[in-house]
């Protein structure tokens, strides 16, 4: 018996989806710390659960937008949103993604008067494919 081809890596390759709309991604938990020690605006993407049915997978990725203001930081991630809601990917596209729908809409989850970095959320489901073997 041979072995299927892992599925992508789902943090990496939404921060890839994502790279263009910030400064720099993180794929995977991080500190705070440690991105506030880099250029923002920031986008980290975090897996948080999902499935698969052999030939597709499923996941749910945290996505959170780190910035200097609030206004900012709602925008990157409306613009983040609109981009995974439009994915529809041709077969023949190297992109590992067929598709994903929006399981948690963009929402400030610092106060709008902080003076702290400001973060913007999202939650998506993305079906992603094998690579050809």
């Amino acid at each position: 018996m041979t072995d299927l081809a892992p599925f992508p890596d789902a943090e990496q390759a939404v921060c890839d989806l994502f790279a263009d709309l910030v400064t720099v991604t993180y794929a995977g938990q991080r500190s705070l710390a440690t991105i506030r020690s880099g250029q923002l605006p920031a986008l980290r993407a975090v897996r948080t659960g999902g499935t698969d049915d052999v030939f597709t997978d499923s996941p749910v990725v945290a996505v959170a937008v780190f910035g200097d203001d609030a206004d900012g930081v709602k925008t990157i991630m409306e613009a983040a949103r609109q981009r995974a809601v439009s994915l529809r990917t041709a077969a023949a596209d190297s992109s590992p993604f067929d598709g994903a729908v929006t399981v948690t809409g963009p929402q400030l989850v610092t106060p709008q008067d902080a003076t702290v970095t400001q973060c913007a959320t999202a939650s998506f489901r993305f079906s992603m494919r094998r690579p050809a073997q």
